[in-house]
């Protein structure tokens, strides 16, 4: 993977569909107009988290984690390219199996509970 030049944006390039993870969605919903029956999610960068918020919380005293559901519907849509309206239609178990891709890709960093 390329590291872009952080003065000029244009330098960004796309992750494969090879450097993405699918989630398969129990039924279809629609983006950008079209049914779609899989997402593609590619690794976070630092600009997402800056856009969308850090997906969860850890506990200061007993180190629990705590999913902040707005901002992690905000990430999978940013890392899927799809609206945030997808995101909303999402059957619940589609909308948690996203979740469970997005927390695995901050690999350690974020303590087991």
């Amino acid at each position: 993977m390329s590291f872009p030049n952080p003065s000029n944006e244009a330098a960004m390039t796309e992750p494969s569909a090879s450097e993405k993870v699918s989630v398969p969605l129990s039924r279809p919903v629609l983006a950008h107009g079209e049914q779609i029956t899989t997402l593609h999610l590619r690794e976070p960068c630092g600009q997402d988290l800056v856009k969308s918020g850090l997906p969860y919380r850890l506990g200061s005293e007993d180190g629990s984690i705590t999913v902040d559901s707005p901002a992690m519907s905000r990430l999978i849509s940013e890392l899927a390219g799809v609206p945030p309206s997808t995101i909303g239609r999402l059957p619940a178990k589609d909308w948690q199996a996203a979740m469970v891709v997005v927390m695995g890709f901050f690999g350690d960093t974020v303590p087991a509970s």
